[in-house]
């Protein structure tokens, strides 16, 4: 059962919007900073390797980030047009307006949103 204001959809589309503009942004410039990094620096010892390794491990780690969040922010401006937004895709129970507010690509109630980090944090890592 959504009951989600309807005369909200369009501020909420115009943010999930922006957001997917910035993380296409973050996505599309990644590529190009490590190339230019790795022609312009000249490893002189271990500790720039490490250094670069470093930094190199931590965008990915921002690429996944970013592109798990643009996953999620596109598919909640699907919801939107199908009319699904803001109702939980577990439960079907309403997601909080404060919740979308706080994060608009919000695809779960709080309670079905625990639910998925803790079985999230027991999974091994690689």
């Amino acid at each position: 059962m959504n009951i989600f204001d309807w005369q909200l959809a369009p501020g909420f589309e115009r943010l999930l919007a922006r957001r997917a503009h910035e993380l296409h942004a973050v996505l599309g410039t990644r590529d190009a900073l490590v190339v230019d990094a790795g022609i312009a620096v000249e490893v002189d010892d271990f500790k720039d390797i490490a250094t670069r390794d470093s930094l190199a491990t931590v965008s990915a780690a921002q690429v996944e980030r970013a592109a798990q969040e643009l996953q999620q922010v596109l598919a909640a401006r699907a919801r939107l047009r199908d009319r699904s937004f803001g109702e939980c895709l577990d439960c079907g129970e309403p997601i909080p307006l404060a919740r979308l507010s706080a994060i608009p690509h919000s695809a779960y109630c709080t309670d079905c949103q625990s639910v998925h980090e803790q079985v999230e944090a027991a999974l091994p890592r690689h």
